[in-house]
């Protein structure tokens, strides 16, 4: 499934990126994400709580961040398994200063779903897709905010 999009934050850039590298920011800011356990440079072991419609479960997995280019754009790299079935995804981020001195960080990716989870819920995936990210962003530009300036 093919997924984009974008959100206007109010924090700069540089604080976006500041906060998107901030494995403390980073675990805060994602949706469902439980525990989050380095494993090497911008990788990370995860335990994830996430569902759609009535299908929920617990997934264990890994996050990665790659294809980095500071402080404009990376890429993020998600897989889980569990009871419902898998998830993976991945997703190019794109930071741009906005005229009114936020940013605007757009991105697109795929996702595939198996299992129970895709049987049972893609119809309603792609808003769930929508409103996680969303949730992601705003999470994000707050955590943005308890970052000092770079």
């Amino acid at each position: 499934m093919h997924f984009e999009g974008d959100c206007l934050l109010t924090a700069q850039p540089p604080q976006v990126w500041a906060a998107l590298n901030h494995t403390g920011c980073l675990q805060r800011a994602t949706p469902g994400l439980r525990e989050m356990q380095s494993t090497g440079p911008d990788q990370y072991a995860v335990v994830m709580e996430a569902g759609v419609g009535g299908i929920k479960g617990r997934f264990t997995g890994s996050l990665a961040m790659a294809d980095k280019h500071p402080p404009h754009a990376c890429r993020l790299l998600i897989k889980g398994r569990g009871a419902p079935g898998h998830v993976s995804a991945d997703v190019s981020i794109d930071l741009k200063p906005d005229d009114g001195g936020g940013t605007r960080a757009s991105y697109r990716g795929e996702a595939q779903v198996g299992g129970v989870l895709a049987a049972m819920g893609g119809r309603v995936l792609g808003g769930v897709v929508r409103m996680t990210m969303a949730q992601f962003f705003a999470a994000i530009d707050q955590e943005s905010g308890t970052l000092a300036a770079p």
